[in-house]
């Protein structure tokens, strides 16, 4: 049995992780700076706000034969107003676990969860691995220092290490970001106010085709250290995503683009998935259909809470 240890196991992506690995036999444990109630790992799951040094006896005892570093803080918005904590919470926690791996078992495959917020505004579409990365945000800026950790650790150390830029992740359980948030102003709001003008896009993608990543890297990824692009290569502009909420969920409301930027996020965005496809990647997951499982999902949520 294999052994994978997962950080940020409370997150909506690090959440998904535990249940996957653990349907794959994988003896999984857990990092997280709250309490979990996922039953998968609930004896093997550590709280831990890190970084903490106590990380590096966790480490070596778990000898994991994979790391999935989904921890970090997640928002832009958030990255802006206290970039501080930012810093902390995604540079400082991934050179700490990469020196406890180091340390105890340099043959442990990482996976680094990055984000495509290192390119900041593309000067091209789509945007290649190889292009170059200009962040327009804290968040961005952090992300890429940490991949820069990430190919130290692996140049010098010859750790193997995979760096995922995952533009707009989307599924069950996510409670953030555009789609969501969208979601529970047709549903909250009198009239729907979004930010933009409506031709800003994005390149969106479902939890389960990000996982089907994570199986084909850790598959047939022969280098100690690549970079890829999780996306599906599809642009879709927000005015496009609100009408396609809108008819799903059957909604009268007017949607309103109040022309106010929101800081730090580039205009558009498309990915360039050359790379990851020949490796054997393909979307299977279609955006509507995403959505749709999304607001069943919410709909039996409400309904149970209410019984």
């Amino acid at each position: 049995m294999k052994t994978v240890l997962i950080t940020g196991a409370n997150g909506f992506v690090g959440n998904h992780m535990v249940k996957h690995f653990c349907e794959m036999q994988y003896k999984v444990y857990g990092i997280d700076r709250n309490d979990t109630n996922n039953e998968y790992i609930k004896e093997s799951f550590y709280r831990m706000d890190l970084p903490d040094n106590e990380l590096y006896n966790i480490v070596e005892y778990i000898n994991p034969d994979v790391c999935i570093h989904c921890a970090g803080n997640a928002s832009v918005n958030n990255s802006v107003t206290n970039p501080v904590d930012d810093f902390k919470s995604n540079i400082n926690v991934t050179f700490q676990l990469l020196d406890a791996i180091r340390k105890s078992n340099k043959k442990c495959k990482v996976i680094f969860l990055s984000s495509a917020a290192v390119y900041g505004e593309p000067i091209k579409l789509p945007i290649n691995e190889n292009d170059k990365c200009n962040p327009i945000s804290p968040y961005g800026f952090h992300k890429l220092i940490c991949e820069k950790i990430c190919e130290e650790h692996s140049k010098l150390y010859g750790m193997q290490i995979y760096i995922l830029r995952i533009f707009s992740a989307y599924g069950m359980g996510m409670k953030k970001q555009v789609l969501w948030d969208m979601i529970q102003k047709f549903r909250n709001d009198e009239v729907v106010n979004l930010y933009g003008n409506g031709d800003e896009s994005r390149d969106f993608v479902n939890i389960d085709d990000i996982l089907n990543v994570v199986d084909i890297v850790l598959d047939k990824s022969i280098n100690t250290f690549n970079i890829y692009n999780v996306a599906t290569g599809k642009e879709l502009s927000i005015k496009q995503l609100s009408n396609i909420i809108k008819k799903e969920m059957n909604s009268l409301k007017n949607v309103v683009f109040t022309g106010k930027e929101n800081e730090g996020n580039p205009n558009n965005w498309r990915a360039d998935i050359s790379k990851i496809k020949k490796l054997g990647f393909n979307q299977s997951v279609i955006l509507e259909s995403g959505i749709k499982s999304i607001l069943l999902n919410y709909e039996e949520t409400v309904a149970n809470e209410s019984n």
